[in-house]
């Protein structure tokens, strides 16, 4: 708990900091060079492009925590390889992050798909976006990255998997048997929100169901391989809804002294970057397995969404070719990403990137699974939600105070109806399963109910009449009072912390929706009162803001608990279905 005191601490710090220019990023420009201002070059023609967190460092400058750098205008500044392509056509590429699920449900709209290109982490989900539009032309990929479990050194070392400096070869079931046995606190990405976890998940049912030449959905019957699978998913430790978030969880994690887990299911070219931030924080590597038996790589395609513009349609074939080119695809290879152009190799490349003692393999060749064909893998994706998935158990902190009244009340009560209205919840993929765990606890100046009456409050399972009960009793809160949000905050903490070792069995959240005006406590007094009560701190809390938000004290709440902080006043569907994405 100590260490949870001090990394608070820390993120006030940190907090100073950016505010004094500490978190400006030089180490990109060469002298001389005036930083880039977003939006500040006249564009002849702007492309709109859609890609996975993945390739946050090869689109976007990041700062010297690895975060995107946004300019006046909000969107993110280009990176150098971008940036150049920009200056050489007077052209401009907005980008947004999202999930490749996500992509794919953007693709599925066609024509009136809002992005001009798009760049998912792998072929299949314009595969399953596109089938029906096909307006998705001049796909190619631009580099390729296998999904690796990326252990902790040592832990590796205990487990026997590296012995006398050899890195030993393992599969799915050695996977399968030391998370079991709670030696290794597996991170993963939502296979219903990321291609890595998909591609671990779709890896998985390959290897337990005999290795066939292709997963077919004959092979998704079989009950011994769903067991073995929802096994896997249920010894894991912690989810995300994001593959370059779950990397930066766990660098910040163990730059702090808190590392949240000892293993992560992630890009290889993510566990590269993830390494030299540990090497520059003076913190162990992580050691790369490449699953035997399970493992899949990422293409990244580059695919055109043609609406019949010409101009753009140019310029997109335009930065293809840049990204293709022989300059662009060495600056891949330095980031930690194997070449996309057919025939390129990775003779020659920088050893203190692709480096062995990391348990890189830029030499051998790989073996991946064949990726199924679309209607196995909707099925799979169907699977992995009803049934294979591990539980959630989430707790929602509903702020109902005086200056939630007005457009924060209707937006919360908005996004209550997207999990607790079965039918509203089913189109947007947000219902909770058979076995999930979904609590409420309403607030202003103190949580409107009381610890002995969480029971009322709370629906185990899916069933829809409690559901609905539920909703009604939460849409029935009329705004007033105060705001204590610490309070209610601390509430949910220990309503988790009565779940004792039947923790294990979910993933466990705490998703509290405010405007961030607390006037009552702190998080100071709450850390306290935290460590006072001897509660577990590893629980994520999620904040999701409303209203007149202010953001300050929502940020500060989610980064102290190792969560992460939305904005729910913007597509509140899509802001929703991410939040969500971190505990399934």
């Amino acid at each position: 708990m100590r260490q949870f005191l001090d990394g608070l601490i820390a993120t006030a710090a940190l907090a100073v900091l950016s505010a004094c220019g500490g978190g400006d990023d030089e180490s990109h420009r060469t002298d001389g060079e005036p930083p880039p201002a977003a939006g500040s070059r006249p564009a002849r023609v702007t492309l709109s492009l859609v890609s996975g967190s993945e390739n946050e460092s090869l689109l976007s400058r990041l700062d010297a925590k690895g975060k995107v750098v946004k300019g006046a205008d909000g969107a993110p500044v280009a990176s150098d390889l971008l940036d150049a392509w920009e200056r050489q056509n007077g052209a401009r590429v907005d980008v947004k992050y999202m999930g490749s699920v996500d992509i794919m449900r953007a693709i599925e709209r066609g024509k009136d798909c809002e992005f001009d290109a798009v760049f998912p982490a792998s072929s299949m989900w314009i595969a399953l976006g596109d089938e029906r539009a096909h307006v998705v032309k001049d796909v190619k990929s631009i580099f390729r990255s296998p999904v690796v479990l990326a252990v902790e050194r040592g832990t590796a070392a205990q487990l026997g998997w590296i012995a006398d400096g050899k890195a030993k070869r393992i599969g799915a079931a050695d996977l399968l048997a030391m998370a079991e046995a709670r030696r290794l606190k597996l991170g993963m990405t939502s296979a219903a929100r990321s291609n890595s976890g998909a591609s671990a998940f779709l890896g998985f049912l390959y290897a337990f169901a005999g290795q066939p030449d292709v997963l077919t959905e004959a092979h998704l019957e079989s009950a011994e391989t769903a067991a073995k699978v929802k096994r896997v998913l249920k010894s894991q430790h912690r989810s995300s809804g994001s593959s370059g978030w779950l990397k930066q969880l766990y660098v910040e994690g163990v730059a702090e002294g808190r590392k949240p887990f000892d293993a992560m299911v992630n890009y290889e070219c993510l566990v590269i970057e993830a390494n030299q931030e540990l090497a520059r924080h003076g913190r162990p590597p992580l050691h790369v397995f490449y699953l035997s038996d399970a493992l899949c790589v990422a293409d990244s395609p580059l695919g055109y969404v043609d609406k019949g513009d010409a101009a753009k349609a140019a310029a997109f074939r335009s930065l293809q070719e840049y990204l293709l080119s022989d300059a662009a695809q060495a600056q891949v290879v330095r980031q930690g990403r194997r070449p996309g152009r057919f025939g390129a190799t990775l003779a020659g490349a920088d050893p203190a990137v692709w480096n062995p003692d990391w348990g890189i393999d830029s030499t051998g060749v790989l073996s991946p699974i064949t990726i199924p064909e679309a209607p196995a893998i909707r099925r799979a994706l169907e699977l992995y939600m009803t049934a294979l998935r591990k539980p959630s158990y989430t707790v929602f902190v509903l702020d109902f105070s005086g200056s939630m009244e007005g457009p924060g009340e209707a937006q919360l009560d908005d996004a209550m109806r997207m999990v607790l209205e079965t039918d509203l919840a089913r189109q947007h993929m947000l219902a909770p399963g058979p076995e999930d765990v979904t609590v409420a606890i309403p607030f202003d100046a103190n949580p409107r109910v009381t610890a002995e009456a969480l029971g009322e409050w709370t629906v185990r399972g899916n069933d829809r009449a409690r559901l609905q009960a539920l909703l009604e009793k939460i849409l029935a809160q009329d705004p007033g009072g105060g705001t204590g949000m610490y309070s209610a905050t601390m509430l949910a903490l220990r309503s988790v912390a009565d779940l004792g070792e039947r923790l294990r069995d979910y993933n466990v959240s705490i998703v509290v929706m405010s405007d961030g005006e607390s006037n009552r406590g702190s998080l100071a007094e709450l850390a306290a009162e935290v460590q006072r009560s001897s509660l577990a701190n590893d629980v994520p809390v999620y904040t999701l803001l409303f209203g007149q938000a202010k953001e300050a004290q929502m940020k500060d709440l989610a980064s102290a608990f190792g969560g992460r902080l939305f904005d729910g006043r913007r597509n509140l569907a899509a802001t929703f279905q991410e939040v969500q994405g971190y505990n399934r």
